[in-house]
Formats: structure tokens, sequence, C-alpha cells
């Protein structure tokens, strides 16, 4: 986990610098940097650490309306470095803090490249999450499906080493993308893994039992990644990428199903968004353009620089809900209060993706009556129905 956030923080920190520069109203000829206190892990000492900034990071912090921050979900030490700092720049300039979902900043990046009114749904695919939401507007979002186990972008990364050398895979190369290359140069139906979840109901992720059939595939059918030579590693690449995709898809194609079905419960969908770093993958990117075309929606996908984790799409983030609630209270007040959320779901509803179910139907294809919950409730609210 820290080599992959140190690659993406180096891949995004000078995109990032060159997206807040350019939306900088206002520069002036000096800054200071604030130096803030950083407790230690187990809140046993504490020492105080200067942030640096690059040089041309000289803004003129009274044209500054807020500071948005990542807050959550993630990991606790990294979350607190970054608020720690915001914390700093907002009493050191008596400027409100935002504190950002970083899942909302993924979703809302969208809008930032493209004339996109609500709603629209949502597929967000990254290394720690999966989930398919209908964003209504800024802070109001509805979970209709998340991974029950494994995400889609963890799942790339575990495949990668079952059947890539340990040499290949270093901080210079995803391992999203190597799988992606070497897909090219397969056969996509060399091995017949199975789709996860046809039979279930829901719009629910799962790749964990497709991880396995890989696993068992290379060490017992094939002997091993040492035995492997170059076209099997690719048929292996490409059978795996055709049916993860082919599961990404089923679901989103159920999740449009229902919200087409749904009138009374999501207005007209006015586009699909496809976020988070997975999304960077070309093939991901043809399979949903066909989906969306099926369903007569626009597919808005953010530029590849943007698609992993950066600063920008948290800076939007903070821009939107400023200009739709304002100020979050008195500086002193909420900054000192504003906490991190390790985990942070952007449905405030939501107590586990596993229980996004559907109301079982007279066709395998969508629900069509929402026999299990009622008009005031949402699928996720929903109980399972037994087959």
């Amino acid at each position: 986990m820290p080599i992959l956030a140190k690659r993406e923080h180096e891949n995004n920190l000078p995109i990032l610098l060159a997206h807040a520069m350019h939306q900088a109203i206002h520069c002036s000829t000096a800054s200071t940097t604030p130096t803030i206190p950083i407790s230690s892990h187990n809140d046993t000492a504490s020492q105080t650490t200067p942030l640096t900034q690059p040089p041309t990071h000289n803004l003129d912090y009274t044209a500054v309306d807020a500071v948005a921050v990542t807050a959550g979900p993630g990991l606790a030490i990294c979350l607190r470095v970054g608020l720690e700092y915001a914390r700093a720049l907002c009493l050191k300039h008596s400027k409100p803090l935002m504190a950002i979902n970083h899942l909302e900043g993924h979703v809302l990046m969208a809008r930032m490249t493209e004339s996109l009114p609500f709603p629209f749904l949502v597929c967000l695919v990254s290394g720690g999450h999966s989930q398919l939401l209908v964003c209504r507007d800024i802070d109001n979002y509805t979970l209709l499906g998340g991974t029950v186990d494994d995400a889609l972008g963890e799942v790339y990364d575990k495949v990668a080493r079952y059947i890539m050398p340990s040499e290949w895979l270093t901080v210079h190369q995803p391992s999203g993308a190597m799988i992606e290359e070497w897909s090219k140069k397969g056969d996509g139906h060399a091995f017949a893994f199975p789709v996860p979840m046809r039979r279930h109901r829901n719009c629910d992720f799962s790749f964990s039992g497709l991880k396995t059939a890989v696993h068992r595939c290379v060490t017992q059918q094939l002997g091993g990644l040492n035995q492997l030579d170059d076209k099997t590693r690719a048929d292996v690449a490409a059978s795996f990428q055709r049916v993860a995709i082919a599961h990404l898809v089923d679901r989103t194609n159920r999740a449009l199903g229902w919200c087409d079905i749904h009138k009374d419960k999501v207005a007209k969908l006015q586009g699909l968004v496809l976020c988070g770093g997975v999304a960077r993958n070309q093939y991901i990117t043809s399979q949903l353009r066909l989906v969306a075309k099926q369903h007569n929606v626009r597919l808005i996908i953010p530029p590849p620089e943007l698609c992993t984790d950066n600063g920008a799409m948290i800076a939007w983030a903070g821009m939107e809900r400023l200009l739709k609630f304002g100020p979050p209270g008195p500086v002193n007040d909420q900054v000192h209060s504003a906490t991190i959320h390790t985990r942070w779901p952007l449905d405030p509803l939501t107590t586990n993706p596993a229980t996004q179910h559907f109301p079982e139907t007279s066709t395998n294809k969508y629900p069509t009556k929402p026999k299990r919950y009622s008009p005031n409730q949402t699928p996720h609210q929903s109980t399972v129905h037994k087959k």
C-alpha cells in the first residue's frame, strides 16, 4: 500500500500543481510556510514538522474562499497529515475548512470537465472501491450496489502478481496497466473463468471467486508462474479481463435498468459516469460505452490524469459544496472539530454493501415490482428474497 500510494502521488503531483495554479485567480510574491504539530500514531509524543511548498505556490490567501482537504475514507495516518496541514492553513489565514469525502471527489470530477446536470449514475472503480451509485445532487447519493469482497483494482493487482515476474512489478509500472497491455496480445476465451453472480438479482460486485479461479489455473493447471510463456501469460490476462469486465458491465446494465424502470424513485438520468483509478482502462471504457448507448445515456469519463486520486478533485468537490451549502460554520469551531473518517460511505443510510438486494421478478433481466420495500425505501433497504 505505501508503495502504491507513493507511486500515485508522484505521478499526480505535477498535474495537481498545474491545475491548481491554472485555477488560482491571484498570486502574491511571498508566502509563509506553516509549521504544524503532528501527533505520533500512538499519541504518546508529538513533533513539530515544517511543511514546505513549491516556490511557485505563492497564493494571495485573501482570494481564497476555503481550504478543502480529504478527510476520508482511507488510511488514518495519511488522512491525519493532510487534515493537520489544512487546519494550520485555515487557522493562519482565517479560512473555513471543507472536509471532503474522497469518493465524492471522484464522483463530482466529471462535472469539472463536462456540463453534467443531476441526476446521473456513477460506476466508481478503484483499488479500494467498486460501487454503483445514483448521484441526485451534492451530498445526495443512493448506493445501488457495492463489492461484497475485493475491489476491481485490487483484483487486477493480485492477478498481476500471479502471472507476472516480481521484477516486472515496479512503482513505475502499474500492475493494472500491465494486465491491460498483455490482454491485447492474448485470447480472451482461452480460459473459461466463471462470470461472478450471474444469478444474483442485485447490483453487487464480487471479484474474489474470479481471483481464486485465476490463481488455481496458474498454480494447478499451468504449473505455476515460472512455467508461463508469453502466449499463455497473455491468454490468462485476456481471459481474466474479459470476465471481470463482463461482470462490471452486467452489474452496471442492471443498475441502469433499475433506474429506467423506477421513474418514481429516480428522475431521468443525465449520464453514466465512470470514475476512479480503474477508469483509465480502455477496455472498460469501450464496453461501458456500449452499455450507455443501449440505455441512451452519455458516458462521461474524467481525463486519465484526473481518474486516480488527486488534489484537483478534492478542490472541485470543496467548491461545489461551498457554492451549494456555504461555509460550514465559524472558522475556529469547525476547523478544530474536523476529524478523519477511515470508513465514510457516501450514502448515509448504507450499513453494508452486501445488503443491496433487489426484489425477485418473473424475468432474469431487471426487477419490475418493488415487492420487498415500501415507497419510502431505497433498494438497499430491502431484504433478501430467497430463491
